[in-house]
């Protein structure tokens, strides 16, 4: 009898939405937000091809034109998938620390051939994380919530991303410290997640 995977199926992210804006000066500039699967980040694989779809996507939809590419990533600071955010592709290291993900079987088989299809997608444009930029870090957290075992977990998995060689960022909203924070949403933070913003500049303004 054959073993059936519980891997889940190769499909686009919940939900994806780009538009293309004009300044009154005639500066256009695309923007996309989009939301990657989670399923507790076991799979950054099915991450990745996420992110290299819509990228791929938006690079055609907004061809030659400053970039924003927002979402919930569902990816940490340290973890493999942001590191594809911000090298635009997979190292070997990488590679092989997504390939030692935990999974056994027909399970196993099936993330290591998805690890084998996405090493060699790099992303069509180089982008910088606005935060990253303007603070030098990420935020501490973008989402607060307790979890099963009636723990807080404080996570950041929410990122803006940019064309540094045409925009520059000149400012982002402050997060708020963990002391000022027990869960959400709330009263204060309507959402599950914090709002991030960012401001910039055309450079050749």
């Amino acid at each position: 009898m054959k073993e059936k995977s519980t891997y889940p199926g190769i499909a686009f992210p919940p939900g994806c939405v780009m538009a293309q804006l004009q300044s009154k000066e005639g500066h256009k500039l695309g923007v996309c937000s989009t939301h990657i699967t989670c399923k507790g980040y076991k799979y950054p694989a099915l991450q990745i091809l996420q992110m290299y779809c819509v990228e791929k996507h938006f690079e055609i939809f907004g061809k030659g034109i400053p970039a924003i590419f927002s979402a919930d990533f569902n990816s940490h600071p340290d973890g493999v998938s942001y590191s594809y955010i911000e090298n635009g592709a997979l190292s070997e290291e990488a590679l092989q620390n997504l390939l030692s993900a935990d999974f056994d079987g027909q399970e196993r088989v099936q993330h290591q051939r998805l690890g084998d299809v996405v090493y060699p997608l790099s992303l069509p444009r180089k982008y910088l994380s606005v935060y990253k930029s303007v603070m030098g870090r990420e935020p501490e957290f973008t989402s607060c919530c307790e979890t099963n075992n009636q723990e807080i977990e404080r996570s950041c998995l929410d990122y803006i991303l940019y064309t540094p060689e045409s925009l520059s960022p000149s400012a982002v909203l402050d997060i708020p410290g963990p002391q000022n924070i027990n869960t959400f949403p709330n009263d204060v933070f309507p959402s599950d997640h914090l709002p991030l913003y960012a401001t910039f500049k055309f450079k050749d303004l």
